[in-house]
Order: structure tokens, then sequence, then C-alpha cells
């Protein structure tokens, strides 16, 4: 990615990782991907070896961009912020794309 856009700003949305970890079960159930009770798939003693939990490593997913992008070039946005406070969350999201804040 960066060998393609190396002036890249990134925008990094990260979400509470218990919320997350609840929702990608939840969607499992739904598509039949997940055949157990949450008690069983969240308590599974492998689960730091499990998609419930990797995706919610925010910091290892992010590091691997700051490796090739200079901090000043990643946002960071928790879903909750845009999802309580949406005006100012996307006017700090315009600022750091240097298009007009005020849209």
């Amino acid at each position: 990615m960066h060998a393609v856009l190396p002036e890249a700003k990134l925008i990094y949305m990260v979400r509470d990782p218990i919320d997350r970890m609840l929702s990608q079960y939840l969607h499992g159930r739904t598509k039949g991907l997940e055949l157990r009770p949450i008690e069983e798939a969240l308590a599974d003693p492998g689960l730091e070896a499990t998609t419930y939990v990797a995706q919610g490593r925010y910091h290892l997913q992010l590091s691997r961009y700051l490796e090739h992008y200079p901090r000043e070039s990643v946002l960071v946005v928790a879903q909750e912020d845009l999802l309580r406070n949406r005006r100012r969350t996307l006017r700090r999201i315009f600022a750091f794309l240097d298009v007009d804040s005020s849209f």
C-alpha cells in the first residue's frame, strides 16, 4: 500500500473490543459460522488465538501501518465518538484530511 500511496492519510477506526467481539460472535451465529453458545465460544481456552481476540488487537494491527507511515499520517477514531459526537468527530476527520471542516 505504501509503495503505491506513500503520502496517504489513514483513518483507523476502532471499536470497544468487547462490543466488537460480541458483534462478531452474533454475526457468526447469524451466518451459521459459529455454532457454539456464546458462553462456550468466548470461554474457549484457546480464545487468545481466535479471531475474536485477534481482530481487537488494535495496537498490533496499527503498528504494521506505522512501520511505513509516520504517526501524523494516521488518525485513530473511536466508533463510539462518531456515534456520540458525530459533528465534532467529523470536524476532526475533515481537519486531518485538510478539507473544509465546516461541511
